[in-house]
């Protein structure tokens, strides 16, 4: 869906069609980090917890915010309006591209499966992005 600004904005200038609206899918924001332990290795003395984990999407001087995912962090106040509208929620987590590798084999049957409208912009946008990041 990307940043959450225009759907934001129609949810709050339009209350009364939140029920039209079935489900809403958020890839986006991080959930579970690399180091679980709060980024303080086990026993470290001194310890200054701080912002861990897997690097994000969101290309930021690496001071600011290395770990920001582009969907949540480009529009946060968006985002919550979203999230906190009412509406079913299904977050899928930029953790979830770290876990599901897109191999020749997954590339191969996604390619004999656009049925619809939605798999075939999905594909498109895999292929999209097998050619910026010369994967193979």
């Amino acid at each position: 869906m990307g940043a959450h600004t225009n759907v934001a904005i129609f949810l709050m200038n339009n209350p009364q069609l939140k029920k039209n609206v079935e489900h809403i899918y958020i890839m986006g924001g991080g959930v579970r980090s690399s180091n679980p332990t709060g980024c303080c290795p086990k026993n470290a003395s001194p310890c200054v917890p701080q912002q861990c984990g897997d690097h994000g999407n969101l290309f930021t001087d690496f001071n600011t915010n290395p770990y920001a995912e582009y969907n949540i962090f480009g529009d946060p106040f968006a985002a919550y309006q979203v999230i906190h509208s009412g509406v079913p929620i299904t977050l899928v987590p930029i953790d979830a591209s770290n876990t599901i590798p897109i191999t020749r084999e997954f590339f191969e049957a996604f390619e004999k499966s656009q049925d619809t409208y939605e798999a075939q912009y999905c594909f498109k946008s895999v292929i999209l992005g097998l050619m910026t990041n010369s994967i193979w």
